[in-house]
């Protein structure tokens, strides 16, 4: 499968899946496989990013804003356990 492709297949399962997470409370920035969610919360986003990395997950926060930067081979199967570590740390 080539990489191209790949993106344009995982970067719709990103958009997909966060929506049904986020709903439209955030706003969202989708380029390809990198995304960016302002969460309107520095402190909120602080913890999410906190909990995601004592459950494996690594992102970038800063300010407001979670982004994820995941390669660009990514497999649906690693892009979907991210997406369920990053759900459950909203908890």
């Amino acid at each position: 499968k080539d990489i191209l492709s790949n993106v344009e297949v995982i970067s719709e399962l990103f958009r997909t899946t966060l929506l049904k997470i986020f709903g439209n409370n955030v706003k969202m920035n989708i380029m390809g496989l990198a995304i960016g969610i302002e969460l309107g919360d520095e402190k909120k986003t602080s913890g999410i990013k906190e909990k995601c990395l004592k459950k494996g997950l690594l992102l970038n926060a800063e300010e407001n804003t979670i982004m994820l930067l995941p390669p660009l081979n990514i497999t649906r199967q690693v892009a979907m356990k991210g997406l369920r570590i990053l759900n459950e740390s909203l908890q």
